[in-house]
């Protein structure tokens, strides 16, 4: 649990204008646990008519592995650095790079947000897809933008609330069916922090661990195919473990998991203090 979040402002003149608890989101764990934060160094995409493009709401980062080389340097520099602490810095998690993928169409943010909200009784309707295949599936189309490199990246996985992300939700301003009720500041922990910037302003010298190929146009994803489900069983346990780690009562009467979630939670177990680089 985080521990006590206090803010003494700077303005004397400052008045309270309104009464937020901070709890956490009971129901709101992704798989890992928490979210990763990426800041751009420039808008990815620019704002038209004054008014940000919403399909960055929903889009899409795909993570790259780097080259072998890349991982090669960075095991030498990961070495040096378990062996000499005081001499050689720590090189920190592998640069990955991210492509970033928009919806093909402007105005679809509303009908993917509608089939990604569990609270959205008509989430599967086919209605909220932009595209249907050959086969009569129905997706949404997202197109590969550009790539971007890692230029900075801190990772928290042994302090889980180090850092948070606050949402303020009073549901007598909610302008849409939500299944958040209650008035409060809902925070989230923030596994990871990255600073993107556009691959062609990466200087090797910087970097030092850069790819300097370029992908074969075989490797390049350009389109993804997008359709939503339910999670399952396995997905439902694991965020539900989550939420037991902060909610007691609710710990006590947790389910047994499903087998297959018990062999995931095992992983997890063997795998701690694994470096994580994407949810």
């Amino acid at each position: 649990m985080p521990g006590q979040i206090s803010c003494i402002p700077d303005n004397p003149n400052l008045k309270p204008v309104g009464l937020f608890p901070i709890i956490p989101d009971l129901d709101g764990f992704p798989d890992p646990g928490g979210f990763l934060q990426f800041k751009f160094d420039k808008a990815p995409v620019q704002a038209s008519a004054g008014k940000r493009d919403d399909r960055m709401d929903v889009a899409i980062l795909l993570p790259s592995a780097p080259e072998e080389r890349v991982c090669q340097e960075h095991a030498s520099k990961t070495a040096l650095h378990k062996a000499n602490p005081s001499l050689y810095p720590d090189p920190g998690p592998i640069p990955w790079d991210y492509d970033l993928f928009l919806a093909e169409k402007e105005g679809s943010a509303k009908k993917i947000k509608n089939s990604l909200s569990l609270s959205n009784p008509n989430r599967d309707d086919a209605d909220n897809y932009t595209h249907e295949g050959p086969d009569g599936t129905k997706y949404h189309r997202y197109d590969r933008l550009r790539t971007y490199a890692t230029s900075t990246q801190v990772l928290n996985t042994d302090q889980k609330y180090k850092d948070i992300g606050l949402v303020l939700f009073d549901p007598a301003q909610a302008t849409q069916d939500t299944r958040l009720t209650q008035k409060a500041a809902y925070y989230y922990p923030i596994l990871g922090k990255t600073r993107l910037k556009p691959e062609r302003s990466r200087t090797i010298a910087q970097a030092g661990l850069a790819p300097t190929r370029a992908k074969a146009k075989e490797e390049q994803v350009h389109q993804i195919q997008v359709s939503v489900r339910d999670p399952n069983p396995d997905e439902t346990y694991k965020r539900a473990s989550h939420r037991a780690q902060v909610d007691s009562k609710f710990a006590k009467n947790m389910p047994s998991p499903p087998a297959s979630a018990e062999e995931v939670i095992k992983d997890d177990i063997d795998a701690e203090g694994d470096e994580v680089h994407s949810p």
